[in-house]
């Protein structure tokens, strides 16, 4: 059984629905013609008003894939049918002709222009010019307004089909413009990452080679003042784990190389969360009202980890500043059991950084974050904008 579902599914298809136009206007205009055909037409006048009527309408089911060249046939099948069949006695001098028939040549009239553009549409136009000039008005029509309503009416839709084409191509301008930014925006997050990503390597580095550092020094200090009766094994492992450190340190200046830009890299140490104070003193300076609380007993962190944090306060307090107009921002730092975790809340209002998470400074908090597989919210809470970091230190060592 046949369903309305099924239906519009198969009408869904252009090519069928404009099978299935060409077919319905076919039938009328057969209908149509055949009603308002002379009794005294015999079977050849008929079947010629039967090959006029499917001239006219079966072309439309092309009318997408050859605009012009259906309009050239239906325009002239329309403006020559008047002329033959009413030459021909087959209607009586009186007739108009089918409705199905103006159907047809404004929808082809429609479709020259606007899936043919402006050139189909000129070219229509000069059609029309044409038949307008050399197909004669028989002088049996005694009311000769129909075919110059036939040929304003073509003309009108010739009109109206190339501005429904530059709506058209208008679309697909934007279309391809909003693909092309979509893809920029893809590009410039994936290039924020790259540089955040490069950007904390940079910082873990100078970190790792401290420790290593170290380890070299205290390595080569043990070994140098074991006693003489010291297990020869004990000097060896003692001399692989320098030589190792060593070796791990040349690696390090040589990934630290590949990470280098054209920026000048910080000088000093590293800070952390011991110098919490002294960045909300800057900010202050700035303009930027905070109010710090310390929640829980402060413990020391793990070097890599202290850096982050301290970071991920820093890009926070920054957009408050950069992205809102807040009056007062809360920086409250959680030292918990087994989690550090930062939150700062301002109430600068809705011109806050992008909840999305595009806005670079997010993109260096959640990369800080995921480098410990913490976790990171961000958005807007309020009148205001609240950043929520949790750093875990069950596997840190702390």
């Amino acid at each position: 059984m046949v369903t309305r579902r099924a239906v519009s599914e198969w009408l869904a298809v252009p090519w069928r629905l404009d099978a299935a136009v060409a077919g319905l206007l076919l039938v009328l205009a057969e209908v149509a013609l055949q009603q308002e055909a002379r009794a005294d037409v015999d079977g050849a006048g008929r079947l010629l008003l039967a090959l006029l009527a499917a001239a006219a309408t079966l072309p439309l089911a092309w009318r997408r894939r050859s605009p012009l060249l259906v309009f050239v046939v239906v325009a002239t099948v329309l403006m020559g049918t008047g002329a033959v069949a009413k030459g021909l006695h087959l209607v009586a001098p009186s007739t108009q002709g089918p409705a199905a028939f103006i159907i047809a040549g404004v929808l082809a009239a429609f479709s020259c222009a606007a899936h043919g553009g402006r050139r189909a549409a000129l070219a229509g136009a000069g059609v029309l010019a044409a038949g307008f000039a050399v197909v004669p008005v028989p002088e049996l029509l005694a009311d000769k307004s129909v075919d110059l309503g036939l040929y304003i009416a073509l003309g009108l839709f010739l009109g109206i089909g190339i501005l429904f084409h530059g709506r058209e191509v208008r679309v697909v301008e934007l279309e391809q413009w909003a693909r092309f930014l979509e893809h920029d925006r893809d590009q410039q997050a994936r290039a924020a990452v790259a540089d955040e990503r490069a950007r904390i390597a940079r910082e873990l580095h100078d970190v790792v080679a401290h420790s290593v550092s170290l380890m070299v020094v205290q390595a080569g200090s043990t070994r140098h003042t074991l006693p003489p009766g010291a297990p020869g094994d004990v000097a060896e492992a003692l001399g692989v784990i320098e030589s190792s450190g060593r070796q791990a340190l040349v690696e390090l200046r040589r990934l630290l190389g590949i990470l280098r830009t054209e920026q000048s890299p910080e000088l000093g140490p590293a800070p952390g969360m011991a110098e919490v104070e002294t960045l909300v003193d800057q900010v202050r300076l700035a303009g930027l009202a905070v109010r710090l609380t310390v929640e829980g007993e402060r413990r020391p962190l793990p070097a890599g980890l202290d850096l982050s944090a301290y970071r991920i306060v820093q890009e926070a307090l920054t957009n408050s500043i950069k992205h809102g107009h807040p009056s007062a921002t809360d920086l409250t730092v959680r030292y918990r059991p087994q989690a550090l975790e930062l939150e700062v809340t301002d109430d600068g209002g809705p011109t806050g950084p992008p909840p999305d998470g595009t806005g670079h400074g997010l993109v260096g908090m959640r990369e800080r974050v995921l480098l410990y597989g913490g976790t990171l919210e961000a958005g807007f809470c309020g009148s205001g904008f609240r950043v929520l970091a949790s750093l875990p230190l069950s596997e840190t060592g702390s």
